[in-house]
């Protein structure tokens, strides 16, 4: 079993652009480059981390 958790991002916390969703955990890993690294190398996810 796979799990994944993303973030919704409304207010533009993660970046200066609202409304874009962000992969922030990974089977537990929650460190960008870890999550980065599990994904298939095509993939056009953005990754991110506010604990970073």
């Amino acid at each position: 079993m796979t799990v994944a958790g993303y973030v919704h991002d409304q207010d533009g916390a993660y970046s200066s652009f609202p409304n874009k969703r962000y992969l922030v955990a990974f089977d537990g890993a929650t460190d960008p480059t870890t999550v980065r690294a599990r994904l298939p190398d095509d993939a056009s996810i953005r990754v991110a981390s506010l604990l970073t």
